[in-house]
């Protein structure tokens, strides 16, 4: 895209398309709608300079997810790698289906990528009951590691259940999983990993 403020709709992509898809707001005030099931086998899907990204239906990229610095992200449907990283960095991810999931590892057969939310704020929208699942588990030769940010209200409602797997069936084999920035969720915090490491404050609040 180019300079102004650009709507972008991804609605299908030709079947087997296997390439690497790149998508780049430019400047000024961006907004990417991903109304289709998006399924680029091998390849990545990269975003960056987009400031609203929707994501209404799932993203399914072997080679990694990335989103770079987006304002904000709007999760309807999952995430999914097969291998590859799942890296949003910066923004307010607001969560907008009852379990929103992100899986590193389709077939449990190879090494899983890691999922990195460094520098967001995740939080549920105005209907709420929203729950967070992070998957990096697998049966290959290694699980990958998992990294959060903030877990905040921010987009009306606070997460409810938070679930963060990197075992492995051999403990060493496993990732480690790190909590980098406050959390306040209203039902449970599940951390499973080779090493966890809090570094904030975590908030349960199970009166709401």
């Amino acid at each position: 895209a180019g300079l102004g403020n650009d709507d972008i709709d991804l609605d299908a992509l030709p079947s087997g398309f296997a390439a690497n898809l790149m998508i780049n707001g430019d400047a000024d005030g961006d907004q990417l709608d991903i109304d289709g099931a998006i399924d680029l086998n091998a390849g990545s899907f990269s975003v960056a300079t987009i400031e609203t990204i929707n994501v209404n239906n799932q993203i399914t990229a072997d080679g990694g997810i990335t989103f770079t610095s987006p304002s904000t992200t709007n999760l309807s449907a999952n995430l999914q790698t097969d291998g590859g990283d799942v890296t949003i960095t910066g923004g307010q991810i607001v969560l907008a289906q009852s379990t929103t999931t992100l899986d590193t590892e389709s077939g449990n057969d190879t090494a899983a990528g890691s999922i990195n939310l460094t520098g967001t704020s995740t939080s549920g929208d105005a209907l709420g009951s929203r729950n967070l699942s992070l998957d990096t588990t697998t049966g290959g030769t290694t699980s990958g590691s998992i990294t959060l940010g903030t877990l905040n209200a921010a987009g009306s409602s606070a997460v409810v259940d938070v679930a963060a797997n990197a075992t492995h069936g051999t403990p060493a084999s496993g990732g480690d999983v790190t909590f980098s920035g406050d959390g306040s969720i209203s039902g449970s915090f599940d951390i499973d990993g080779r090493t966890i490491t809090v570094n904030a404050n975590v908030d349960l609040d199970t009166s709401s």
